[in-house]
């Protein structure tokens, strides 16, 4: 179990920090630092948000332990709501007001960054909201599926940027790191609901209603 989550936060490290697929570009060491600098920002706000996952798992773990497989599923939508609440206010702030947050931190406009930044929105917040679900994961005993689809995703990533993202430079590479880091909790979803048997409408509707709300 251990191993498991070891593995599935190197390979979440792979993708986020795209240490594969920059090896694969041409780009110049000034545009690589103002990729950096807006995938980083992003990548540590959503970061922030994965901590209330802490409280998760050791709730999942009790639920599960006593045999209460409804009470994990419940505990497994109170959580994404919460998650994407949070994920959807903080990350959709930054994203929106990605350009004045960057003038007033560094003091000039980057527009590279920001372009990355926004880019990065969508992942950042699947990773964020996700990280609920992984922890229920990870309660039920069953981590591996954790790591099988970050590696479909980071194999998904590469396959967008080859056939598609590298059309389009950094913002290609952007968007093919997002992209990926979605797919990656779609799949993941997906098998965690062979698990546990919950309906999707109750757990789509507890990441949708969130950003209703704060439209």
């Amino acid at each position: 179990s251990g191993k498991g989550v070891a593995l599935a936060n190197l390979i979440t490290q792979a993708i986020r920090r795209d240490r594969l697929l920059m090896a694969l570009t041409h780009f110049s060491p000034s545009l690589i630092s103002l990729y950096q600098f807006g995938a980083g920002l992003m990548d540590r706000l959503a970061g922030s948000i994965t901590v209330l996952s802490s409280a998760i798992l050791p709730a999942a773990s009790d639920f599960e332990a006593r045999g209460e497989r409804g009470r994990v599923i419940e505990l497994l939508v109170r959580g994404t709501k919460y998650h994407a609440l949070a994920a959807f206010g903080l990350l959709g702030f930054a994203a929106l007001f990605a350009n004045e947050l960057l003038v007033f931190w560094m003091g000039v406009p980057l527009p590279e960054a920001v372009l990355v930044l926004r880019l990065m929105a969508l992942g950042g917040v699947a990773t964020a909201v996700g990280s609920c679900g992984q922890s229920v994961m990870v309660a039920l005993g069953k981590p591996r599926w954790g790591t099988i689809s970050l590696a479909l995703g980071l194999g998904s990533t590469v396959i967008l940027y080859m056939t598609v993202g590298r059309r389009y430079d950094y913002a290609g590479l952007a968007g093919s790191v997002s992209s990926g880091l979605v797919l990656s909790q779609i799949f993941f979803m997906i098998g965690l609901r062979r698990v546990l048997q919950f309906r999707w409408g109750e757990v789509v509707g507890a990441l949708l209603k969130p950003s209703l709300v704060l439209l």
